[in-house]
């Protein structure tokens, strides 16, 4: 236990409040005269008072649970230990059964408690008093004995003000800092909007205007595509296999689904016409391992690029039949086209053998066209506006493996293609920097708060004052008081027997 200063003194949640007491238990309800606050609705440390509910049956001794200003209400389940003070009470409401209500005496500050029960030394405790249970919980008992250090009650003052006018300043910074994740998912939006239009590299082209056109490009991506599907078609008849689908050729696109102004050069066609192969993924679960190959999931998907940190492994079998399609390799894009990252490409940017779970496409571009610039495009706002149009407001949103091959492609010369990508990477590093400056401020910023707590509970965050009685005195008050109280209270067993 760490001492105190002068004159502070260790007292329990029990000795400077009344008695805990349990909320009252029914359903919520839509309609009613009584609201009941419950636990959903302090987790945040404030209360919406507009989405608070009803109680489906009043209690009939309704003042017993009423709810009043300065009330500190902890949740025993579900967000165990998180407390609320009522600060706020523009309607009549009562507390549910799964907070407990602590009332301070007239001579306890609060707030000063408010700030211990939001403390690291307080979590502490609460980890304590939950650990080794199968559902975590706490209770009144184990809360009423939590130890808390009480300085003089005008000293508790001078802590209150001081870390009042400390915490506005530190929820300033944060509500700054939060900012900052949109600005750059905006900032990265934006360019690659600009690179996908041309915007990127107007001064660029000005000065490269002898460059090949994207139709001359395009002319050489289908003779490479027919000589592919020519050797594939050979393979097949000497190994007496079914011979390969006949290819769809065509660049028309729905220019009624883009709405875009090429620049001179560039040319609209389709997904399909720019790469190999476009190929979906098994429609089946795979059988997970502990060991093996590494079957991509889409857990593993990021704009833009793929995360490795945690991958999930298939046999060797398992491995094969899902690769049958396709091998995926170095430098294909993988797409994702249903659930929650539905429009998500990202390179296969690693020399492995890999395989692709439930929920994804293997897109491989031409060697005339530039992977990395097919995947700033297929990860940009042209391309997940049109994704958009096709999916509208469906409840399991997904997208048909025909509609993802016809997807509009602005395509520009291969050079510029190149170029767009070194502007594209240069100033997404920016935003990468950016990034790594802000995890690391907002590291700071959440451990400053606990830091300040820390120095006003060991007395060091404001003066001591010579001339203030000691917490001793203060807590013979707050006992007498609390005897006071209790004497008052209606005794429940008598009028139970009555």
């Amino acid at each position: 236990m760490n001492s105190l200063p002068t004159k502070w003194v260790f007292a329990t949640l029990g000795d400077v409040c009344s008695r805990p007491q349990y909320g009252w238990t029914c359903k919520a309800s839509k309609k009613g005269k009584l609201k009941i606050l419950r636990t959903t609705d302090t987790s945040k440390n404030r209360v919406d008072w507009n989405s608070v509910p009803y109680c489906s049956i009043e209690p009939k001794d309704a003042d017993q649970y009423k709810i009043e200003i300065n009330d500190i209400l902890v949740s025993r389940a579900g967000s165990v230990g998180v407390s609320y003070r009522v600060d706020n009470l523009p309607v009549d409401a009562i507390f549910a059964s799964y907070l407990i209500r602590f009332k301070p005496i007239s001579d306890t500050h609060p707030k000063y408690i408010e700030f211990y029960l939001q403390s690291d030394a307080y979590w502490r405790s609460i980890s304590e008093y939950s650990a080794g249970i199968a559902v975590p919980n706490v209770n009144a008992s184990k809360l009423s004995k939590l130890l808390i250090p009480i300085p003089p009650l005008n000293e508790q003052q001078r802590i209150v003000a001081k870390l009042e006018k400390l915490m506005a300043k530190v929820d300033q910074c944060k509500a700054r800092l939060e900012k900052i994740p949109t600005i750059l998912k905006r900032f990265r939006q934006s360019v690659l909007a600009a690179a996908c239009s041309g915007g990127l590299t107007k001064g660029w082209r000005e000065h490269n205007s002898g460059i090949e056109d994207a139709g001359t490009l395009l002319n050489r991506i289908i003779e490479e595509r027919i000589h592919k599907h020519n050797l594939e078609r050979c393979i097949s008849i000497k190994a007496g296999k079914k011979k390969p689908k006949k290819i769809d050729l065509s660049t028309e696109v729905d220019e009624s689904t883009i709405a875009i102004r090429l620049p001179n050069k560039w040319k609209l066609t389709n997904l399909e016409s720019v790469c190999l192969d476009i190929v979906d993924c098994p429609h089946s679960t795979p059988k997970w391992n502990t060991k093996g190959k590494i079957c991509l999931r889409a857990t593993n998907f990021r704009p833009q690029q793929l995360d490795w940190s945690e991958v999930h492994f298939v046999s060797e079998t398992t491995y094969k039949s899902r690769i049958n399609r396709l091998k995926p390799r170095l430098g294909d894009i993988l797409y994702s086209r249903e659930g929650g990252i539905l429009g998500i490409a990202c390179l296969l940017d690693r020399k492995v053998d890999v395989c692709l779970g439930q929920r994804m496409m293997l897109i491989r571009p031409s060697i005339n066209t530039s992977n990395m610039f097919l995947n700033f495009l297929l990860n940009s706002p042209l391309v997940l506006r049109h994704v958009q149009s096709l999916i509208g407001g469906s409840a399991s949103p997904h997208v048909n493996v025909g509609d993802i091959k016809k997807y509009p492609i602005p395509l520009p010369p291969l050079k510029e293609q190149q170029e767009i990508v070194r502007r594209v990477e240069a100033l997404f590093k920016i935003a990468d920097q950016i990034e790594e400056r802000y995890n690391k401020a907002k590291a700071y910023v959440d451990k400053l708060t606990q830091s300040i707590l820390a120095k006003a509970f060991r007395g060091e965050l404001v003066p001591q004052d010579p001339n203030d009685p000691p917490a001793s005195e203060l807590l013979a008050r707050i006992k007498a008081e609390k005897k006071e109280i209790e004497a008052q209270r209606p005794d429940r067993r008598k009028k139970a027997k009555n």
